[in-house]
């Protein structure tokens, strides 16, 4: 058994996409029973038809030589970006054999965030204290964010405006100008910053810390005080987003670190209300 095991191992380092077998159908893309599979009477019980245009249910992409750290979808949902511990990120073609088309260098240290910026373009955070802006067509690097003196934990650039914002170990959320390498607006917290997000338009920033709370700012002040403070978690703030929601009710989403301390809970803040 150990042998096998280690042969399918061998296979999968050696091919950059493999490719789970597909559900036999026959002419009507009706499932056919395989040989024994079938329930007592002949009648095969199995779900809805499948819609999807991917090859196989279910992909495995192999290539990254370590740790992987985030995936995002790029908006039209064509291609993969993935970033690892091996400090490098991988684009993948999401149809056909999901192959690897492009690998983007530059980073010194461990990749642990990306975020689609465009369909031409990604941000990405890594542990080498910088935030970077790609070129995906190209696989170049645009340009390098410095300013963080310890691990960057978190980034997201804005759907509608210029900026991305980001936060890491130094215990500081940068705001940053895409046009320029400076940086634009410096928030402080208390301990580390572990998670960040913006608004579409980049008027408010969102962070989690690891004081368990989520602080709103409104980047039209400039005494870089948070207007809001969201209290209830009880361990790292890990991830927040604001909802999709009427203008008129703003609100957010953020989760703190499950299965770590008892509070391993998702929670949803009416802004407007705060």
């Amino acid at each position: 058994l150990r042998a096998t095991l280690d042969q399918l191992l061998d296979m999968a380092a050696e091919s950059s996409a493999l490719v789970a077998k597909r559900q036999r159908t026959d002419a009507s893309g009706a499932l056919v029973p395989a040989a024994g599979t079938a329930a007592a009477g002949g009648t095969l019980v199995a779900g809805p038809q499948r819609t999807s245009d991917l090859l196989a249910p279910i992909l495995l992409l192999a290539g990254h030589g370590a740790a992987v750290h985030t995936v995002k979808f790029s908006p039209g949902g064509e291609l993969l970006l993935s970033g690892s511990h091996d400090k490098t990120l991988l684009l993948w073609e999401t149809f056909g054999e999901c192959k690897n088309v492009l690998t983007l260098k530059g980073h010194a240290n461990a990749v642990v965030e990306v975020h689609w910026l465009g369909a031409e373009n990604a941000v990405s955070a890594s542990a080498d204290k910088l935030v970077a802006l790609w070129d995906v067509k190209t696989g170049g690097r645009i340009r390098m964010y410095k300013g963080h003196t310890s691990f960057v934990n978190s980034c997201c650039p804005a759907a509608d405006a210029p900026l991305i914002v980001s936060g890491g170990d130094d215990s500081v959320a940068r705001v940053w100008d895409t046009r320029v390498r400076t940086c634009q607006s410096v928030l402080d917290h208390p301990l580390p910053v572990t998670a960040v997000s913006t608004s579409a338009d980049g008027k408010e920033v969102y962070t989690g810390c690891v004081d368990g709370c989520v602080r709103v700012y409104d980047l039209r002040k400039s005494d870089g005080e948070p207007k809001l403070k969201l209290r209830g978690h009880d361990d790292i703030v890990t991830g927040n987003r604001p909802s999709h929601l009427p203008p008129a009710v703003p609100a957010a989403v953020h989760g703190a670190r499950p299965g770590h301390v008892p509070d391993a809970s998702l929670r949803h803040r009416a802004l407007a209300r705060r």
